[in-house]
């Protein structure tokens, strides 16, 4: 899908942002490395930076990244971060915790419109979606996406080549898995301006961050708090009457809770 070359005196920096990758076989990532550039005091080097990007190549393991030279296996000066996966356990990708930063996500299918007729466009509610860092879209100069529509839509851009130009309402009474966070809020609904108490299932005291959504995708709310096994944590309700949505990342895993509230 994509290769860096270069010759071994050189400085060679690659940034992908806001791209997807779809079933490219093996080795779909690589670029030309030089024993050389991990010599003490060397100014040179091939690095290859990922953000924002949805990465679904299915047939690449162990083999997604590779620096051939000839065909070596080394995750050195590879990073993605903000990027989604196909199911893969990044542990088995040398140098894997330098290679990935702490806001990737590895297994959540994207919901693409249709693979089959070439349409990578998110469906509406779709789990990549507000998943991105707007400041490294800005970076990138990046202020439409691939159909011309605005790049960064409802506070935060999605991953991918496509934004959801759509708010994601849904009446569904399963919730998306996204990774395997599983927790409970009570009541649901609730009344308007009341207490809602949120508890994670599973074992030890973890790191919740958690934001508050409305029902066209809009942040109302954020947080940061320690929590104990089915330890309840108490969030207020919005004033007003809507559906709304609870985003929760702990340890790498992530999850959301859509909630109701009445007048």
């Amino acid at each position: 899908a994509l290769f860096a070359g270069g010759s071994e005196p050189s400085q060679v920096l690659t940034e992908v942002t806001n791209c997807t990758f779809y079933r490219n076989m093996d080795r779909p990532f690589g670029k030309r490395w030089y024993p050389s550039y991990n010599q003490a005091g060397s100014v040179y080097y091939n690095k290859m930076n990922f953000y924002n990007s949805v990465i679904w190549e299915s047939e690449a393991t162990i083999h997604l990244i590779d620096n051939n030279y000839p065909n070596q296996l080394s995750g050195s000066w590879f990073f993605f971060d903000y990027c989604a996966f196909h199911p893969i356990n990044p542990a088995i990708l040398p140098n894997a915790g330098q290679v990935f930063g702490d806001s990737t996500f590895f297994g959540v299918y994207p919901d693409f419109a249709d693979t089959t007729a070439g349409d990578f466009r998110l469906k509406t509610c779709s789990p990549v979606m507000n998943r991105g860092n707007n400041q490294l879209t800005l970076d990138a100069g990046l202020t439409s996406d691939l159909d011309g529509n605005p790049r960064i839509r409802f506070d935060t851009v999605d991953l991918g080549a496509y934004e959801t130009q759509e708010a994601c309402i849904s009446s569904l009474s399963e919730e998306p898995e996204l990774g395997g966070l599983q927790a409970q809020l009570s009541p649901n609904p609730v009344q308007s301006g009341g207490l809602l108490t949120l508890a994670l299932e599973g074992e030890g005291q973890r790191t919740l961050d958690w934001v508050l959504r409305d029902a066209y995708g809009r942040v109302l709310d954020t947080g940061r708090v320690s929590l104990a096994e089915k330890q309840p944590f108490p969030i207020v309700a919005p004033l007003a009457s809507g559906l709304y949505w609870l985003e929760m990342r702990a340890e790498g895993r992530s999850g959301g809770i859509k909630f109701v509230v009445l007048e």
